[in-house]
């Protein structure tokens, strides 16, 4: 359990070194019974130590589903990654909310595909949902929101053209332009990571982002960048240099004509403002495009609920819901003003159990809007994991032994409360042999 958690390899270039001997031989200083046992080397076969690791990833696996049942809806999050084995994985990851509206992301494991095709993509998801056992009427958001592959083994960059590359000006540039765009673009990946975030924190954090590249898209913008480029780049790239004009392609209209610039600034700010401009466009894009490219916001919503909220009783609790707010806000002495997220009503709810019971269709519309999946951040925390897990010298592991692997090393906590006595009481109940084998050790 211990080489588990800590996503370390159990076996080793032969047996005698793996990591798993070595560590009972180092606890066996303590036992003299397991001294013993590591001489008779009884139950140490490779099946044995799988069918062990495969009893803890299904107690983890049970207690998983366990939890995401009693919360009756979920979402499902998938994405896909290339392993070091060049196998695509498809990882899926179910999003629930319980009823302090609490959110939370578990992954369920990897599904080794042969095809990245949309037939073979819900088999997959189909195929783990019955084996969790869990109800498709209740999913209520089954598509996914991003689809990453990595190509591993292809041809990285040579040495002498990148450096060749480093001198010239443009390069250092961009460097410092990334640089600028990057420092605030990361304060808006930390609200997208997190799990619990909505909607509205995204389209916050996205405004935000707005509003700090908007003042430096203008003349004074560049003008202070640009100085400081060409004050920081003195005496370690070369001096800025206009591009050599090209005469458009002949396949183009013959009244299209290439641009002159009179400077280096010029050239510069037509790539400075390009730059900030397409960021911007991309977040607003984000913020106010609707997903399936209609404008009717409402009857989406509706059309999303109806069988799930009572909509007249809705209209009823929403003319209520404010006095109940303002009480419970003057009965708690809570210090708000005004109620401008989501996050703020959970909290007032969640101090007045009343509420819940009273604005029982409120409640359940906060616990589908919540359950609705932002951002595949848990997803590419896995990857990480499997990268860790799965490494190059750990490439010949099954799918199998793969997710039993990797799920006790996600879920430590969950790991850390296994009995492992009850653990073993599975594996020798599982076979006669070793109940006669073990009798009443267990």
């Amino acid at each position: 359990m211990y080489l588990l958690r800590q996503g370390l390899a159990l076996r080793g270039h032969d047996e005698e070194n793996s990591n798993l001997i070595q560590l009972l031989k180092l606890r066996s200083g303590d036992s003299e019974y397991l001294n013993e046992w590591l001489k008779n080397k009884k139950y140490f076969s490779h099946d044995i130590i799988n069918e062990i690791c495969k009893e803890i990833y299904l107690v983890i696996i049970r207690d998983i589903v366990t939890e995401v049942s009693s919360r009756k809806w979920f979402s499902l999050i998938r994405d896909e990654t290339c392993d070091e084995s060049t196998v695509e994985k498809l990882c899926i990851t179910i999003r629930s909310v319980d009823s302090n509206y609490n959110v939370f992301e578990d992954v369920v494991g990897l599904y080794a595909t042969s095809t990245q095709n949309a037939s073979t993509i819900v088999e997959a998801i189909y195929d783990v949902l019955v084996r969790c056992g869990l109800d498709m009427i209740n999913c209520r958001v089954q598509e996914a929101l991003y689809t990453i592959s990595e190509e591993k083994g292809g041809p990285g960059i040579k040495a002498n053209g990148l450096y060749e590359q480093m001198k010239k000006f443009d390069f250092f540039l961009g460097l410092k332009l990334g640089h600028l765009i990057f420092t605030d673009a990361e304060k808006l990946s930390r609200v997208l990571r997190s799990t619990d975030c909505c909607l509205q924190d995204v389209f916050c954090a996205a405004q935000a982002t707005i509003h700090r590249f908007e003042p430096i898209q203008g003349d004074n913008g560049l003008e202070l960048f640009y100085d400081q480029v060409i004050k920081e780049s003195d005496g370690l790239t070369e001096q800025p240099v206009l591009p050599r004009p090209r005469r458009p392609p002949q396949r183009y209209d013959i009244n299209i004509n290439s641009v002159n610039y009179t400077s280096c600034t010029n050239y510069y700010r037509k790539i400075y403002v390009e730059t900030l401009e397409s960021i911007i466009n991309l977040l607003l894009y984000v913020i106010y495009k609707p997903p399936d490219g209609s404008n009717d916001h409402i009857g989406v919503i509706i059309e999303f609920c109806r069988h799930d909220i009572n909509v007249e009783k809705l209209k009823v609790e929403s003319f209520m819901i404010s006095d109940f707010f303002k009480a419970a806000i003057n009965t708690n002495q809570m210090k708000i003003k005004q109620i401008t997220k989501i996050s703020t009503v959970c909290e007032i709810l969640n101090t007045r159990k009343i509420g819940k019971e009273m604005f029982q269709e409120f409640d359940k519309l906060i616990r589908l809007y919540l359950t609705i999946p932002v951002t595949t951040a848990t997803a590419e925390r896995a990857f990480s994991t499997l990268n860790r897990v799965k490494n190059a010298l750990r490439t010949s592991v099954t799918q199998s032994r793969l997710n039993h692997c990797l799920l006790a090393h996600i879920y430590k906590e969950k790991l850390d409360k296994i009995d492992p006595n009850q653990i073993m009481s599975k594996f020798i109940l599982s076979n006669e042999k070793r109940k006669t084998f073990f009798g009443l050790m267990f």
